[in-house]
C-alpha cells in the first residue's frame, strides 16, 4: 500500500521514495513532483492519534495494579 496517490495521474508513492520530504518530517505541507507524469502536486502531511479501550479484564497484572495506585 502506497503512502498518497497523485490526484492527476493516479500513481502511487511513498513518503520515503521522495527527495522533498526528509524522514523526520512527519507534519507540514511539500510541493513535490508526481515521479510518473511529473506534474506538480502538493503534500499535506497531518499528525494522527487513535484511541482504543481494552477491558482490565485484559489487561496484564501489573498494569492493573498501577492503574489502582493512580486512582
Amino acid at each position: 500500500m502506497m503512502d498518497f496517490n497523485c490526484p492527476y495521474c493516479s500513481f502511487g508513492m511513498n513518503k520515503e521514495d521522495i527527495s522533498e520530504v526528509h524522514e523526520d518530517d512527519l507534519v507540514g505541507e511539500w510541493d513535490i513532483e508526481c515521479k510518473n507524469c511529473k506534474k506538480e502536486i502538493k503534500l499535506y502531511g497531518e499528525a494522527n492519534v487513535d484511541y482504543w479501550a481494552e477491558s482490565k479484564n485484559d489487561l496484564p497484572e501489573e498494569v492493573v495494579k498501577s492503574l489502582k495506585e493512580v486512582s
